[in-house]
């Protein structure tokens, strides 16, 4: 039974769960009501499957999503049948049908392909019939996905490749019941390739993030992966074997503190003897992630001239037009309008520029003349005498002109 708080308001309503919960009348009856009804169901499926974090709709389980007071609904079958009419709900068998053109594509090298509407989905053909998803969905969680492994992804040589147990554990959060449906989902689109090696691994390619469809698996893609799976292998081996050496230390103290030297030297043997182990599994470790490193240099550098190969292309494709003897007309062109250029700047800096019979000169005095003219008279005296005060007068004379004068007289002689 589902909590209440997690339904639209009318689920609290008893006599409009009561009309929700029957079977649908004749539609012509009653067409407005009948769609309004519909949406209702339809909306509310997906709604759900959203909460419950899955894009798979499960027949058998469908009536108990909805159980109300001990009731459960009477319409779905009609509601399921219309939303695969519109395509809102599809079988899960048509995923499967999408791939038979293409199935065994990519398996060149591999065992065998993976067998999912049975093994993976579980149960019997009758069971996986009555599983739906819903489209929208679906490609929501695919997009999800491929979006959480690309940012995990450092080297593509060797990132895209996993181990499908390790695959649903990393990205555990993201799925309830509906990963094998995802991951089917993504094969059809040509996204992944799943399949299963020599040895029952079931692995997992990735297309490169730059690529449209996934590339068929190959050799080097599984030596690189028997790589990694050693690598893995002898660091849980090292980790094992310190644990055990640092116990075999323990043990000597204890006994050399006991006074039994005899166990406690044997004690330290086994410890050194592991240590010896210890060491060979760490220098193949670095041997291994030597090799890795060089497989994840090679590809970078082989991404490196191909965007060097890219360049050229496109700088020869720039340039395939352009011809020299126009690069030459086009840079004497512009020589001859900067000489232009400097020669009306040379001449705006001389300060007189000739208009018509008139020059600069001229017009600045008459400026200046208008300007006097607009001053009042206190301002023209106060201009006059600051200009008076630089010239040059003579000398304040030190009698008054009338005593001059008299002197003057008294010194003619009479009769003369």
């Amino acid at each position: 039974m589902s909590s209440d708080d997690s339904f639209p308001p009318e689920w609290q309503d008893d006599q409009r769960m009561t009309v929700l919960f029957a079977a649908f009348r004749d539609k012509s009856l009653n067409p407005h009501s009948w769609n309004k009804k519909m949406n209702f169901w339809m909306n509310l499926i997906t709604d759900r499957c959203k909460k419950n974090n899955s894009c798979v709709v499960s027949l058998d389980d469908l009536p108990t999503q909805f159980e109300r007071k001990g009731k459960t609904p009477k319409c779905l079958d009609l509601v399921v049948q219309e939303m695969t009419r519109l395509k809102r709900l599809r079988n899960i068998s048509d995923i499967e049908a999408s791939s038979a053109g293409w199935l065994s594509w990519g398996y060149n090298v591999m065992k065998k392909p993976v067998s999912w509407s049975l093994s993976l989905l579980g149960g019997s053909k009758a069971k996986t019939e009555k599983l739906f998803y819903i489209p929208d969905l679906l490609q929501d969680k695919c997009k999800k996905l491929l979006r959480r492994h690309y940012d995990t992804v450092e080297y593509e040589s060797t990132d895209n490749l996993i181990e499908l147990s390790k695959l649903k554990d990393k990205y555990h959060d993201l799925f309830t019941q509906d990963f094998d449906v995802v991951l089917r989902q993504l094969e059809v689109d040509k996204k992944i390739i799943i399949a299963q090696t020599s040895d029952n691994d079931t692995l997992v390619k990735f297309c490169k993030q730059s690529d449209k469809s996934v590339e068929t698996i190959q050799d080097s893609d599984l030596n690189v992966y028997r790589i990694l799976k050693v690598q893995k292998d002898l660091e849980k081996q090292v980790e094992i074997l310190s644990e055990k050496c640092d116990r075999y230390t323990e043990e000597a103290r204890l006994l050399v503190k006991q006074g039994k030297k005899t166990k406690a030297i044997h004690s330290l043997r086994k410890k050194r003897a592991i240590e010896k182990s210890i060491d060979q599994k760490t220098n193949s470790l670095d041997i291994l992630h030597t090799m890795t490193l060089k497989i994840q240099e090679a590809a970078n550098n082989e991404m490196v001239i191909k965007a060097y190969e890219s360049g050229v292309s496109a700088l020869k494709a720039a340039g395939k037009d352009i011809d020299i003897n126009k690069v030459d007309n086009v840079m004497d062109n512009i020589q001859e309008l900067l000489g232009d250029q400097e020669e009306i700047n040379q001449t705006l800096s001389r300060g007189e520029v000739t208009m018509g019979d008139t020059t600069m000169a001229d017009l600045e005095s008459e400026l200046e003349n208008m300007l006097l003219e607009d001053k009042p008279i206190t301002e023209i005296d106060d201009s006059i005498s600051s200009t008076t005060a630089d010239l040059t007068l003579p000398s304040v004379p030190r009698f008054s002109p009338t005593g001059y004068a008299a002197a003057s007289s008294s010194s003619i002689v009479p009769g003369s």
